[in-house]
């Protein structure tokens, strides 16, 4: 029997194929399909080059209208703060607000707003306040229009943005949760499974663990009876973060496993640099000091380089590195990198850095570092914030 993602992509070919090639409606047709492979495939191809097309297709048309319908077409709902293709998210982000200034004055407020909610997903995890503010004005707009399925598009995106400090859990957590109501009241499955995921991070972040553990099995069910693969791959890594925290002897071969399950299921903007970075916050949590790898760190090697130079006894050269460290980007790894800059301050002596990451992690005092992510620990945050807190391989 076809699974139901290759029946769809079977009926989907068929259907284009009864459009004109380079039409309108091939057009949205295309990229509303696009979003339905992308929630239902386990490992879907990339999106974003055929989306990008498209809108860039209907741009070169000249009309507005056309390319805020492309692009709106296109609502995929997203719990991580990284692109997949950081590249191509920009030069879509770029055609929106290039669309949004060309829409005339008396253009649907629900094109803006779905407009507003794209430029949001796409500028995820970058520094600037840019992404959020066009999250909350999607919000305002789709509460004036009482449309709940693009106010849940509007809260998830916001969702994407309220991590750009540390100490933001608990708001994502309502974000959650109100998603979670929408959806059930109005039957949007994908919204659904959205909301309990932001909920499911929260959770860890909280230090929530049955409450956390509660929603890992609703999900279970809710992730199968809506065939949503790659929710089921998240929660496995959340059980993986849970042997983590609990101390299993086990929990660096599940924290291995659950990466690679992600990397199965075609997460890039996950995966990239997130298994070394589980396997240090291991390592903090279990108090141990060892050398770590020089490479395969992604984008979080900036943060870890000062920390690889000390345990490799380039004391000065951690120093060095740490007086031009820039902070950490938004993301749900925000708190974890801090507390690698706040571990290499000890380990190197620089009270200087050290302060400026214990300030950095001060509003998020009462959660635990990095389990927001839903799939990595580095322990309570308030460790980090004692001044008695060192490694063995550290003096505070």
């Amino acid at each position: 029997m076809r699974a139901p993602a290759d029946v769809f992509r079977r009926v989907a070919d068929d259907s284009l194929r009864a459009l004109a090639p380079g039409s309108r409606a091939r057009l949205e047709t295309t990229v509303s399909m696009l979003g339905r492979l992308a929630v239902s495939a386990s490992a879907p191809a990339t999106p974003h080059e055929d989306l990008l097309e498209a809108a860039r297709t209907a741009e070169a048309l000249g009309d507005p209208a056309l390319t805020a319908r492309v692009l709106g077409g296109y609502d995929v709902p997203s719990v991580w703060p990284r692109s997949d293709d950081p590249e191509r998210s920009l030069a879509l982000a770029d055609v929106a607000l290039r669309t949004l200034d060309a829409l005339p004055a008396d253009a649907a407020t629900a094109a803006r707003t779905r407009l507003r909610v794209l430029v949001a997903v796409e500028t995820r995890g970058l520094p600037g306040r840019e992404g959020r503010e066009h999250a909350e004005a999607a919000v305002r707009g789709a509460r004036d229009l009482r449309d709940p399925g693009l106010l849940c598009s509007a809260l998830g995106a916001l969702a994407l943005h309220a991590c750009d400090r540390a100490g933001l859990a608990a708001e994502r957590d309502r974000l959650g949760a109100e998603i979670v109501a929408l959806a059930r009241r109005h039957d949007l499955p994908s919204a659904e499974v959205q909301g309990l995921l932001v909920r499911l991070q929260a959770s860890g972040a909280l230090g929530r663990t049955a409450e956390g553990d509660a929603l890992a099995r609703e999900l279970d069910d809710v992730s199968a009876r809506h065939e949503r693969p790659r929710a089921a791959v998240l929660v496995s890594g959340y059980r993986a973060m849970r042997a983590a925290e609990d101390g299993a002897p086990d929990a660096g071969d599940r924290l291995t496993a659950a990466v690679r399950a992600l990397d199965d299921a075609g997460m890039p903007g996950v995966v990239d640099g997130l298994l070394p970075l589980a396997l240090l916050g291991l390592d903090l949590v279990r108090g141990r000091a060892r050398p770590l790898p020089t490479d395969g760190w992604g984008p979080y090697a900036p943060w870890v380089r000062p920390l690889v130079r000390v345990r490799t006894g380039d004391r000065p050269g951690a120093r060095a590195a740490l007086d031009r460290l820039p902070d950490p980007p938004p993301g749900l790894l925000l708190e974890a990198l801090w507390c690698v800059v706040a571990q290499a301050a000890t380990e190197a002596g620089h009270a200087g850095a050290r302060t400026r990451a214990r300030t950095a992690l001060a509003p998020a005092r009462h959660e635990v570092a990095g389990a927001g992510s839903g799939l990595v620990t580095f322990g309570p945050v308030a460790d980090r914030l004692d001044p008695a807190v060192g490694s063995a391989a550290g003096t505070p």
